[in-house]
């Protein structure tokens, strides 16, 4: 049996002594996915089995922070170890000939921290958690790129970055996002296979108002009146 191992990276989860050396194109694709899949397993697990409104941070004028990752402390360790899983994912994707591009997001707490509540503080070491990241990705050799300061010159601008209720990007940070990894992977591999203009094309924009994820999943039917759509 495999030993399993889990530890916060950024809001992130890893694992070490999990997966044998593999070979094949589709195993290698299976690696990839499975280690997504434990990130995903390991935080709905965590949702479940505690208090929901404890996991949210209800700020400043109805916005919503995950409350899961410390504001405070930096795991040092435990994002070493996290990079180099992601270091042994791409030499494995190498050897099948698949090239490896790493999106490394940035919180929400970087562009609204005056909307935390007084007694919530970001400390420096937080602060800086993504620029340490990001250096000990690329001193490892992985590809990815900065998209904290993609995102800064979207606030700068006035437009928002993230949604009040939700931990997802706005539309504007979504395409500013998009147009980064699209130029880190022509930046890593130039020529791609396929004929350009043949993908899925985006749907029509459509807008509408709802309650933000952060609201919908873990807030009471209460708390959902007092933040507002």
């Amino acid at each position: 049996n495999a030993k399993r191992e889990e530890f916060d990276m950024n809001d992130f989860t890893s694992t070490d002594n999990v997966f044998p050396l593999l070979r094949t194109r589709r195993n290698a694709l299976q690696l990839a996915g499975a280690a997504a899949a434990m990130i995903l397993t390991t935080r709905l697990a965590w949702a479940q089995n505690n208090n929901g409104s404890s996991l949210v941070i209800k700020g400043k004028d109805g916005w919503l922070f995950a409350g899961w990752g410390s504001l405070t402390q930096v795991d040092n360790a435990g994002i070493d170890r996290n990079v180099q899983l992601v270091a042994r994912v791409q030499q494995l994707l190498k050897e099948q000939n698949i090239d490896l591009v790493v999106l490394l997001l940035p919180d929400k707490v970087h562009f609204y921290a005056d909307k935390l509540p007084e007694e919530k503080k970001v400390s420096a070491a937080v602060q800086q958690r993504y620029a340490l990241i990001l250096d000990k990705l690329q001193r490892t050799n992985v590809a990815s790129f900065d998209d904290l300061t993609a995102l800064k010159k979207i606030s700068a601008s006035g437009a928002d970055v993230f949604y009040r209720t939700d931990q997802h990007w706005t539309l504007d940070a979504a395409d500013a996002t998009a147009q980064g990894t699209a130029d880190l992977i022509r930046k890593v591999t130039p020529q791609l296979t396929g004929n350009a203009g043949t993908g899925t094309p985006l749907g029509a924009l459509t807008k509408e108002r709802r309650y933000g994820d952060l609201a919908e999943i873990f807030l009471s039917p209460d708390e959902k009146k007092q933040v507002g759509r």
